[in-house]
């Protein structure tokens, strides 16, 4: 198994250190998308409801995001807690710790990406029903 040090070698494959920036400069694109997505929706929702001030509509938008981050890091501690992860134990750390933070930094986010994109699947009907109502 390849180690961080391995793959920065200056003796390491070029294959490896390009399909390693190529990793990398992936999920740099996958967490913008995920962070900046959101925000593609206000003004929509805005048109949508011209009753409700866009200033209300950004404000829960904001506010959901916050109780979301603070929910987020609570089931983390959680989660890392139940595999058996101890920061006392420094990089010796049990496989179920390890396990638990590689599904928490890859598979956990995207499966709610995906949940997420799949929740808003149907918002260009809802949008029309609401404008034209």
């Amino acid at each position: 198994m390849s180690t961080a040090r391995d793959l920065s070698d200056a003796r390491a494959p070029l294959k490896r250190r390009v399909l390693l920036a190529y990793g990398i400069g992936e999920a740099g694109t996958g967490m913008a998308t995920a962070y900046l997505l959101p925000w593609a929706f206000p003004p929509e929702a805005v048109d949508a409801e011209p009753n409700h001030p866009a200033g209300l509509i950004t404000a829960f938008m904001v506010q959901i995001q916050k109780l979301g981050s603070a929910a987020s890091v609570f089931l983390l501690d959680l989660m890392l807690s139940w595999s058996g992860y101890e920061a006392s134990l420094g990089e010796a750390q049990p496989e179920g710790g390890l396990v638990m933070i590689r599904m928490s930094m890859g598979l956990i986010p995207a499966v709610l990406v995906m949940l997420s994109l799949w929740v808003m699947r149907d918002w260009n009907t809802v949008r029309w029903r609401l404008l034209h109502r």
